[in-house]
């Protein structure tokens, strides 16, 4: 009698510490508070991070967040690095700035280690990273909306790609978000893929004017070609005088028009109707702009907070067509 008590004592035990093991576990089931990790992939948030990525230098604002490490997030910015590498180090511009690394290029005295060369360079592999884990979490979606976005995150990328050719030559390259470390590809094999990819998209995005202000449109992809075949003999060693004309020829035919006021294409209103202007003509010209609205861009209301969360806590609506 003794003994089955004891055993029913036992078995009472056991289903009670059971009981109590699985609810310990549930309370390990929780999300995380940290944004930046995320358990399911939004892909239109992500698909915004890939264009905010050209203007915004992180997740919070004007510091605090910055996706590239190393540098004053502020200095970090894709566009301002590719004008100050291309500019500064030449005679065409001179900055009177003291800030770090600015007096180096303005006299040609910068090295491999300077802030704001490895500043872009690593931009560069974070926009990449970025459009990489965009096409490997949309992989075979075929509805209309996800075939635009996915020729789009491919030419940004391939935009990524032809910076760090153009600068660099022969860089690491990789198609896929990996620990492991890429392989370096030729200069010449690097030229050759962004052709195909550039090509290869064309048909899948919007015909020139016709996407959201913002978005690469064919008249982009056309340009880019152009550019690429300009200058294939120093890619290559073989010129391609006659491509690049043919693809400057269709941007010269795609419906973008100069605008009559040069000075439009500088001014704080040079989205035309999207910032209330009614005179400023710069969208009629600008091919594919950057959005650098400097109050979108740093205000955002709370539906669309939720909506990017957290991919992007910044940008503006880069319309979800």
């Amino acid at each position: 009698m003794k003994k089955n008590k004891l055993i029913n004592i036992s078995l009472i035990t056991l289903i009670a510490f059971t009981f109590g093991l699985a609810s310990c576990v549930d309370d390990l089931n929780v999300k995380s508070i940290n944004p930046q990790n995320v358990a399911e992939f939004d892909q239109d948030a992500v698909f915004a991070k890939l264009y905010s990525s050209l203007s915004l230098t992180g997740q919070q604002g004007a510091a605090g967040s910055g996706d590239v490490d190393g540098i004053d997030e502020g200095t970090s910015a894709f566009i301002r690095l590719i004008w100050n590498l291309n500019e500064l180090t030449t005679d065409e511009a001179i900055c009177s700035w003291g800030d770090p690394g600015i007096p180096e290029m303005n006299f040609n005295k910068w090295s491999a280690s300077h802030s704001n060369i490895q500043g872009l360079y690593y931009r560069f592999y974070f926009d990449i990273t970025l459009c990489n884990h965009f096409l490997e979490n949309t992989e075979g979606k075929t509805d209309d909306k996800s075939v635009k976005q996915r020729a789009e995150a491919r030419f940004l990328r391939a935009l990524n790609y032809y910076y760090l050719m153009d600068m660099w030559g022969n860089v690491p390259f990789a198609t896929k978000v990996t620990t492991e470390n890429p392989k370096q590809i030729k200069r010449a094999d690097l030229y050759a893929w962004i052709e195909t990819e550039l090509k290869d998209i064309e048909s899948s995005l919007y015909a020139p004017r016709q996407g959201s202000y913002y978005r690469v449109d064919q008249a982009a992809d056309w340009l880019l070609l152009s550019r690429l075949y300009l200058n294939a003999k120093v890619y290559t060693g073989t010129p391609q005088w006659d491509n690049a004309a043919i693809y400057a020829k269709k941007v010269i035919g795609s419906g973008y028009t100069l605008v009559d006021n040069y000075a439009q294409l500088f001014m704080g209103d040079n989205a035309g109707t999207l910032d209330n202007s009614t005179v400023n003509k710069a969208p009629n010209e600008i091919i594919f702009a950057i959005n650098a609205d400097g109050v979108k861009l740093r205000v955002m209301d709370h539906r669309s907070f939720n909506r990017l969360h957290p991919y992007n806590r910044n940008v503006a609506d880069m319309g979800e067509q």
